[in-house]
């Protein structure tokens, strides 16, 4: 599964929203909390 299909099935409807999200809260982008 791919950020974008993770960013749209958890509600968001926008990637960027979502990156910007994701990132306040790990401390990291969705690509590389995934890629570690």
């Amino acid at each position: 599964m791919n950020v974008t299909q993770i960013a749209f099935e958890s509600g968001f409807e926008d990637l960027s929203h979502f990156s910007r999200a994701f990132k306040k809260q790990i401390g990291k982008s969705p690509s590389d909390y995934k890629n570690n």
